[in-house]
């Protein structure tokens, strides 16, 4: 098990309390008599905080399965991962006064 799908397996636990850990795999929202509309946004706060994104009201449809909020996180994660190919912009680290020189336009 990774450690995304152990964190994701928290954050459904901590929503659905009565999902034993070995169930929530397999949990959609056909199969939990208690993963009603407030589970579904409970269960999206506690992934973004969890995860430190906020998810789009276009994929409030991918929270009704384990597993499909699995593989929005996993396309999440890789799609803002740095590409390490790229060398980001460094700052001007020039002296303090030429940079106050260069905002003035001296």
């Amino acid at each position: 098990m990774t450690d995304l799908q152990k964190r994701l397996m928290t954050c459904f636990s901590s929503v659905l309390p009565d999902l034993g850990r070995e169930d929530i795999p397999l949990a959609t929202v056909n199969s939990v008599g208690s993963w009603d509309s407030l589970a579904t946004v409970t269960l999206i706060m506690v992934v973004e905080e969890e995860f430190g994104i906020q998810v789009a009201p276009g994929d409030l449809e991918q929270f009704v399965s384990f597993e499909l909020v699995l593989d929005y996180l996993q396309r999440r994660m890789i799609s803002e991962t740095p590409d390490p190919s790229v060398i980001p912009l460094q700052r001007n680290r020039a002296h303090p006064d030429v940079r106050a020189d260069l905002e003035v336009g001296h």
